[in-house]
C-alpha cells in the first residue's frame, strides 16, 4: 500500500529524504540543506514528504501550496525501486487523493538529452502536458545560475496571463524571487 508521510517530525525519514534528494537531483535543482531544513519545520505552505509502501521509505515528494495550484518541486523514486511502474502508481495515487485532481505544475529539463525526453514522456503518460512558455528556474543558491526550464502543467493552459501568475507565484512563494 501506498503512502505519504510527512518528514518533519521523523528524523530518520527526514535523513532518507535528503539521501534521495541529493542522489537523484543535480545540486543546481535543490536548496541549501540547512535551508531546506528549515523549510521542513516551518513553511507553512511547502509539504516535503516520503513515499512509503507497505511501510518502507521508497521515494521523495515534496510540493507547494500555491493558491488554487500545486507545484511539485522533487518527486524522486530510489534507485532499486524503479522501473517497475511504482513512479506512476505513486504519482497517480498523489493526484488523486492529496492533490484531489487540481491544476498541478512541475518544471523538467529542456527536452535536450534522452534522460529529459524520458522524464517528459513519463510526465506525459500522466496527462501533464508541456507548456510552450518561456521559463527559467531561479537559482536555489547563492552563486548559481538560474536554468532554463519547461514548465508541465495537467491541464492544458493556453492563456499566457494564467502562465504568468503561475510562474509569478513560483517566483514568490518558492525561490522569494519577483
Amino acid at each position: 500500500m501506498i503512502e505519504l508521510k510527512d518528514i518533519s517530525s521523523d528524523i530518520d525519514l527526514e535523513k532518507f529524504n535528503i539521501d534521495l534528494l541529493q542522489k537523484s537531483f543535480p545540486k543546481e535543482e535543490y536548496r541549501d540543506l540547512n535551508v531546506l531544513k528549515q523549510y521542513i519545520q516551518n513553511k507553512s505552505i511547502f509539504y516535503p514528504k516520503t513515499i512509503l509502501l507497505d511501510k518502507k521509505p521508497i521515494g521523495i515528494f515534496h510540493y507547494w501550496k500555491l493558491e488554487e495550484y500545486f507545484y511539485i518541486e522533487h518527486f524522486a523514486i530510489s534507485s532499486e525501486h524503479r522501473n517497475k511502474g511504482l513512479g506512476e502508481a505513486c504519482l497517480s495515487h498523489i493526484q488523486q487523493t492529496i492533490l484531489n485532481n487540481k491544476t498541478i505544475v512541475l518544471e523538467v529539463e529542456i527536452p535536450n538529452s534522452k534522460i529529459a525526453i524520458r522524464r517528459i514522456n513519463f510526465y506525459k503518460r500522466l496527462g501533464f502536458h508541456l507548456m510552450d512558455f518561456e521559463y527559467y528556474q531561479p537559482p536555489y543558491k547563492k552563486d548559481y545560475n538560474q536554468i532554463e526550464m519547461k514548465l508541465m502543467i495537467n491541464k492544458q493552459i493556453d492563456k499566457i496571463h494564467i502562465l504568468n501568475k503561475i510562474r509569478n507565484l513560483m517566483y514568490l512563494n518558492i525561490y522569494n524571487t519577483h
